[in-house]
């Protein structure tokens, strides 16, 4: 049982690799791809367990790739703009409200002449 859940656990660790690493070719991020397999030899010179090399060569590379992809006021831009955008939807909607309110009364009050015409 032991030896069987050993077996997964490398399964899962060498998905999780080949994932990670497709995501940084994509990105181009040649310096995670790089990172990665720089921790995971550091990590075989202490340990010969392949899913501990693995997992400590995701752990430098996640960190390094987390870390180095945050910028300061990145999302404060399209935030901004997204929220004027509801803004100025919901304003039009109030304006489009109010004229089609408008348009209604004066169709009721040109209705309501005319019943007190016909009836004089």
């Amino acid at each position: 049982m032991k030896n069987q859940m050993q077996c997964i656990l490398e399964y899962i660790a060498i998905a999780l690799m080949v994932l990670n690493i497709v995501g940084y070719a994509l990105h181009k991020s040649i310096s995670c791809i790089a990172l990665f397999g720089v921790g995971a030899y550091i990590a075989r010179c202490f340990s010969k367990n392949l899913t501990i090399n693995i997992f400590a060569g995701l752990l430098v590379s996640n960190v390094f790739f987390g870390c180095s992809s945050l910028r300061e006021g990145l999302g404060l831009a399209a935030l901004a703009a997204g929220f004027q955008k509801v803004v100025d939807v919901s304003e039009e909607k109030a304006k489009e409200e109010k004229a089609k309110e408008a348009k209604e009364a004066k169709e009721k009050e040109k209705e309501e002449k005319e019943k007190t015409d016909a009836s004089q």
